[in-house]
């Protein structure tokens, strides 16, 4: 009979050897039902919603012990917007502390003040709210069939109504394209202190109607060189004021068309 021989010391198995990975697979199994059942109370009752509303109240409740009781409202930028009207819609109270304010709401709702184009909302520990603004610039007046708006250079409608300041123009989609002819007439001074109004046609071009009632028919193309033509005939005092139409479409000629009576009160 072979004798028995011993175990060694390395064939033993210790009993932490065999207890280590046992408890390695029962802490991930329960890792994994912990975030099951954690997941499904968060969907479910929204109880990390309810933990980060009571965090944040512990914040905003802790920030007054630091001295941030309050804060106080610094705005950049505002020229045509009144104060008050920024203040009531930021909802602003002084005595909010800073901590506690939603400045992503502050911006989505100033962005939906038409005047407004562009907006900076910043928060300055301990008790500054910081706002600067870009306010959109009136443009130009857009006569519609029965009311008139003041809109920017882009066509947004800033508000209704008629400012004598402002250039006026009416026809099919006159907000979008009115730069396109009040941009390039800043140059012809003669001619735009003598328009009443102007009016895009359908066809993408612009009439022009002097105050004394004479219309002056643009071309679609080369319009600065019938604006130049149309400038050095007045400069020259050379418009005639017993026709109603001035027809600057024809390169290289001037049409005047339809007869009207000499208004002796009205000059241009």
């Amino acid at each position: 009979m072979r004798p028995r021989q011993s175990k060694t010391k390395s064939q033993i198995k210790s009993p932490r050897r065999t207890l280590v990975p046992f408890l390695k697979k029962l802490a991930l199994w329960n890792g994994l039902a912990l975030s099951v059942v954690g997941g499904t109370l968060i969907v479910r009752y929204g109880i990390m919603a309810q933990i980060m509303h009571v965090s944040n109240q512990g914040l905003v409740a802790g920030s007054g012990f630091l001295g941030w009781k309050g804060h106080h409202l610094l705005i950049e930028g505002r020229k045509t917007l009144s104060e008050k009207d920024l203040k009531d819609a930021i909802q602003f109270n002084p005595a909010d502390p800073l901590l506690g304010i939603d400045a992503g709401q502050i911006y989505a709702r100033l962005k939906k003040n038409t005047w407004i184009n562009k907006v900076c909302v910043k928060k300055i520990y301990p008790g500054t709210l910081y706002i600067k603004i870009e306010e959109r610039k009136p443009y130009c007046c857009i006569l519609q069939k029965n009311r008139s708006v003041v809109v920017d250079r882009f066509g947004v409608v800033l508000h209704e109504g008629l400012e004598s300041y402002l250039p006026k123009v009416k026809g099919p989609e006159a907000h979008l394209y009115a730069h396109e002819i009040l941009d390039v007439l800043p140059p012809f001074k003669n001619i735009a202190s003598r328009i009443d109004y102007i009016e895009r046609k359908r066809s993408g071009r612009f009439d022009l109607f002097f105050k004394d009632g004479l219309r002056i028919a643009l071309p679609q193309d080369n319009l600065l060189l019938a604006l130049g033509k149309l400038s050095a005939i007045l400069e020259k005092g050379q418009l005639r004021k017993t026709h109603a139409t001035l027809d600057l479409r024809v390169p290289d000629k001037i049409i005047y068309t339809g007869v009207k009576p000499i208004d002796q009160n009205r000059t241009i």
